[in-house]
Order: C-alpha cells, then sequence, then structure tokens
C-alpha cells in the first residue's frame, strides 16, 4: 500500500444488496476517516439483481430495474456470488454486475481502472472456505483494481463499532438474507483484533420472507386473481412488507397494514406480532435464532460473558433481535446504529485506514525573518535615587505650604498642613520599603529629618495662631 493520499473502496457483496463505500486512505493525522456510501440510483446500495440481454453479453436491467422488465424478456438472476467463474452464465452475469459498479465508481468518485491510487478491499465471511478470499480479491482484480484484499466481515464490524470500546470478546451477529452468521472476535490492546469462532447455521432474511410467503399466499392469490409463487416480484413485495412491519414492532405497534404493488395490481397486507410468532408462520425461525445463540454464547461461557454484542446486517433492524441481545448483554452492551446494513463496508475502510500510516499536510515555508537589531539595554532604575527624589520634593512642599500659612496667620492652615503631612509621610513609607535593598545607611537620618520638620513647622504654626488677636478670623 502506498504511503501517500489514496482512496479506498470497501465492498460488502450480500446476497440480497451490494454495498460498497470509499474514504481518502491516508487521512490527516489525528482525524478519524469519514466512510461515505456509494449511491445507486440514488441509494446507498445496488439490489443483487442482474437480467442479462438476449445475447448474454451486457446487461439488459440491474438491480431495481430488473422489476420493471416483462417475464418475457429472460430470467433474473439474484444473489449473484462475484466469486463464481465468470465462464458460466451466473458467472458472466457477476461480470457484467462489478462492471456496472466499477462504472458508478469511475462517474461518481473518479475511479480509473488500474489506478495506482485506489486500493479495494472486500468483506469475506467469517467461518468462509479457504479459498474464498483469493477468489474474491482475483475478481475485483480482473474489473480494475490493482490492490485488493480480503477482510473478515466480523472484524470489520468490530471496526464499526469498537471506537472508544474496551479491549475485551464480542459477540458479532451478522443477520444477512442468506443466513444469520456469529462470530466471537477478541479486541486486544497489545495486538490486532482476531476471530475466535464462528457459527452460521441460524436462519436468515429469505426465510422469513418464505414463512411471511406461506402465511399471505392465500390473501395474495385471492387479490390478484390468479395463483401467486413465490417469485421475484412477490419477493420485492414480501421485502418492503417485512421491512415495514419491523418499523411497526420498533415503534411499539401491535399491528402493521398497507397496501403493496404486485405487478398491476393493488394487495392490502395486515399482521400483527402475536401472528407473526405463531408456530404455522416465524415461530420456528425465532426460536431456531434464539437457540443457535444461545448455543453459541454457552460454548464460550467458560471464558466469561463477551463485553458486547454488536448487531449488524439488515436483518438488525427486527426487534427481537435486538432484545435477545439485551437479555444477554445489557442495553448498554448492545452496539448497532440506524444503517446496522452498512456497517460492514464503512468498517471495512476505517480498519484499512488505520493500517495506513498518515500523510501530514505540507508546512509552508515561513517568511525569511527580518534582521533583529539589539537594544541597549535599559538601565536599572534605582530605589534609593527614587526616595531621594521623593524625599526633597515633599520637603520642600511641606516646608512651601508651612511658611505660607505662616506669613498669611491663616487659621484653617494647621489642620490642611496636618493632612499634608500624613499624605507624604505614607508616601515616605513606601518610599523607604522600595529603598530597603539600595542605600539603607541615609534612611535613618532621612527619616528622623522628614518626620521632624513637618512636626516643627506645623508646631511653629500653632504658637503663632494662639498669639493672634482674639477677634481675627480664623
Amino acid at each position: 500500500m502506498p504511503q501517500t493520499p489514496a482512496m479506498l473502496v470497501g465492498f460488502d457483496f450480500g446476497s440480497a444488496n451490494i454495498r460498497a463505500a470509499t474514504v481518502r486512505a491516508a487521512p490527516t493525522p489525528g482525524a478519524a476517516p469519514r466512510p461515505h456510501m456509494v449511491e445507486f440510483n440514488g441509494r446507498p446500495a445496488l439490489p443483487n439483481l442482474a437480467l442479462l440481454s438476449a445475447d448474454k453479453s451486457e446487461l439488459a436491467a440491474v438491480g431495481d430495474g430488473v422489476l420493471l422488465h416483462d417475464e418475457a424478456a429472460g430470467q433474473p438472476h439474484w444473489g449473484l456470488a462475484v466469486e463464481n467463474d465468470s465462464s458460466g452464465e451466473l458467472g458472466q452475469a457477476a461480470t457484467l454486475l462489478l462492471q456496472h459498479i466499477i462504472a458508478t465508481l469511475a462517474r461518481d468518485h473518479g475511479f480509473a481502472p488500474d489506478a495506482a491510487d485506489w486500493a479495494a478491499r472486500v468483506a469475506v465471511p467469517s467461518g468462509a472456505p479457504p479459498d474464498l478470499p483469493e477468489r474474491m480479491a482475483a475478481r475485483l482484480r480482473g474489473v480494475g483494481f490493482a490492490d485488493v484484499a480480503a477482510r473478515d466481515s466480523a472484524l470489520a464490524a468490530l471496526a464499526a463499532y469498537g471506537d472508544g470500546q474496551p479491549p475485551g470478546r464480542y459477540l458479532v451477529v451478522d443477520q444477512g438474507a442468506a443466513r444469520t452468521r456469529f462470530a466471537l472476535v477478541e479486541s486486544r490492546a497489545d495486538a490486532p483484533p482476531r476471530v475466535l469462532d464462528a457459527a452460521q447455521d441460524s436462519p436468515g432474511g429469505r426465510d422469513f420472507d418464505r414463512a411471511l410467503f406461506n402465511h399471505f399466499a392465500p390473501a395474495l392469490s385471492h387479490q390478484a386473481g390468479e395463483p401467486v409463487e413465490f417469485e421475484l416480484p412477490t419477493r420485492a413485495l414480501l421485502e418492503t412488507f417485512k421491512i415495514d412491519f419491523a418499523h411497526a414492532w420498533a415503534a411499539g405497534r401491535e399491528r402493521h397494514e398497507g397496501v403493496y404493488e404486485l405487478g398491476y395490481t393493488s394487495v392490502a397486507l395486515a399482521l400483527d406480532r402475536a401472528t407473526f410468532a405463531a408456530p404455522d408462520v416465524a415461530g420456528p425461525l425465532l426460536d431456531r435464532f434464539r437457540q443457535v445463540g444461545d448455543a453459541f454464547l454457552a460454548k464460550h461461557a467458560a471464558d466469561g460473558a463477551p463485553a458486547g454484542i454488536i448487531l449488524v446486517g439488515g436483518g438488525a433492524h427486527w426487534p427481537f433481535v435486538a432484545e435477545w441481545a439485551a437479555a444477554r448483554a445489557g442495553r448498554a452492551g448492545v452496539l448497532t446504529d440506524q444503517y446496522p446494513e452498512e456497517a460492514v463496508a464503512r468498517g471495512l475502510l476505517r480498519q484499512t485506514a488505520r493500517e495506513i500510516e498518515p500523510v501530514a499536510p505540507p508546512t509552508p515555508a515561513p517568511p525569511p525573518a527580518r534582521p533583529i537589531v539589539p537594544r541597549p539595554a535599559p538601565r536599572p532604575a534605582s530605589p534609593g535615587l527614587g526616595f531621594a527624589v521623593e524625599f526633597v520634593g515633599g520637603l520642600v512642599g511641606v516646608l512651601g505650604l508651612g511658611w505660607f500659612f505662616v506669613r498669611k496667620q491663616f487659621g484653617a492652615g494647621c489642620a490642611a498642613l496636618v493632612g499634608w503631612w500624613a499624605v507624604l509621610a505614607l508616601l515616605f513609607a513606601l518610599g523607604i520599603v522600595s529603598a530597603l535593598g539600595d542605600r539603607p545607611a541615609w534612611l535613618l537620618p532621612a527619616a528622623l529629618l522628614w518626620i521632624g520638620v513637618p512636626l516643627a513647622s506645623a508646631w511653629r504654626l500653632a504658637r503663632v495662631l494662639r498669639a493672634a488677636p482674639a477677634g481675627r478670623e480664623e
């Protein structure tokens, strides 16, 4: 991986939806990576659906566009595995689907095939066959990625939600369309995280779709006026209803009902929680999910309870999944967010961005410094000199004022002289404090002179005033 800023793209190839995210590989040091989901026709996911043209050389439709084509246009392919051999029809459809994704990256994100500054990371399920990572990486190299690596999806989920969490063991529950996977991962402060164990024999989203179809088939056939099969249009309708029902359940409503499009017909569907959990609908699937999860936790109970349970995948929206996790780890121990289906794609990039050395932005050279001309240091002020100036000035002022009052025989001058002397005495005290460390030898005689002269002047003034004629105005 080059140690320069580059773009990373992370792929989560689900059997129902394909999700991709991009991020700058080497962000500014200290900045957390912020992946952005790639949009396909305005949605942050591409339904894993492809319809080949008549000669099998190109896509006639992809994603949601397949639902708009008539059945006479051909048999659509869904749940394509990108690791399929490209020689067969399924492999050809997977290749064209990948090329559609590459075209979207090139148009919206500036990707260029074989570009050295782009790298791809692809999620591989925990417990997958040993050759699956290399097969998926080879397929991505075949469509223009020079730097490709596979990463465990459970570790990507840990990277998505593990920031700020203490080291420890975490249970990752990834509820996808094909199956629900349980993986026990370990986060350590002194080593990279690792997967300790995995299990994937729990029902997935399509199992719930089939249960809903079995429950609604008579009503759908009656409203459509003909038998309804478990085919692509019906699956799309049930997927939409299932999402709406899960959201209603999460909002606290006991029942959900709505009107949905099935071909050219509108059908009304309604379901309550008790009916959904009944033995003839989804009850056995709910029991199976809880049994597999509890058995997996019991298998590792000797090592203690997990530090938290991470919920990812579209099935994480089901309230029964969150309720099961909260009952075993506490609500504070359940780690998920509003978009758990995007967690693996985002986590891939956060995990990889940490492995790349951040590149600091270049620092502009400072302007040339102007020469500094040293100035001569100022001479320190002498406390003794300051006291001398204060003493002489105050003494002259007091003597002059006293002479004026005596000369004019102004009666009020005695009180004014005493007040003026008190102010100067305060200044004198401050002067003594400031001069203690300078020239203390002459402070004592100066103090005697400072105090004595104003007092003598006041005493002389008092005598003059007492000798004044009795009728003189004071």
